[in-house]
């Protein structure tokens, strides 16, 4: 899309990525792997069938905002224990993506990662891409006290964590309901996703290509 609303970044100065079907393209189908590690997961710990443990994961998801969530309220699952074991993946789909190294060096001021996995997970992926060195602070969920996206006590902790201002603040995200409490809090918004055609308010722009937006961003207002 055309970038049209030039005050929306011109005082953007932190650059905040969602990570997974945010810095890689979906089709990837990478974050797939880890969905069917917590189903399986869900098996063995719960004592469910694998149509069941799915079932409970995508009801927990939608819910508390994360698999993880609805088993610690519900099942006093270990967080550690969960998330080591689900985000044991084979990552070598990934490949170094220069462009998009390129491009988001373009962006003046700091690039942060904020997501639900865990942030030696981000790591690990960030490396495969060949992008660590341009990230300047990883938060995972652990760093939020396991509260996920897209709960508001989530982004409370990480704008503290952080020191992050929201209102000179732009965020990148694959899942719009992780942009509301954001869009309240003065940050400028950015969807991908590969339908862009419903208005949705708390959403600034909504993106195909994330190189591709990136570009226009920093040839036409900076």
């Amino acid at each position: 899309m055309k970038i049209s609303k030039r005050k929306c970044f011109s005082n953007i100065n932190n650059w905040v990525f969602d990570l997974d079907n945010t810095l890689y393209d979906r089709s990837i189908c990478l974050f797939d792997k880890i969905e069917i590690k917590m189903t399986n997961f869900i098996v063995r710990k719960l004592n469910l069938s694998p149509e069941k443990a799915q079932m409970l994961r995508s009801q927990y998801r939608k819910r508390y905002g994360t698999t993880l969530a609805g088993l610690m309220y519900n099942n006093e699952i270990n967080p550690g224990e969960f998330l080591n074991d689900v985000h044991d993946i084979d990552l070598t789909v990934l490949s170094p993506d220069l462009e998009l190294g390129f491009k988001l060096n373009s962006l003046p001021g700091r690039k942060i990662i904020f997501t639900n996995g865990t942030s030696d997970y981000a790591k690990r992926v960030i490396k495969h891409l060949g992008i660590a060195d341009i990230f300047e602070s990883i938060y995972g969920i652990e760093e939020v006290n396991y509260i996920p996206k897209p709960n508001l006590r989530a982004f409370e902790n990480f704008y503290e964590l952080d020191g992050l201002n929201p209102k000179n603040s732009a965020m990148f995200e694959d899942e719009e309901r992780n942009l509301y409490f954001p869009k309240k809090a003065g940050m400028t918004t950015i969807l991908i996703a590969p339908q862009c055609e419903l208005e949705i308010s708390h959403v600034d722009f909504c993106i195909k290509d994330l190189k591709r937006f990136i570009c226009q961003v920093t040839r036409k207002v900076f």
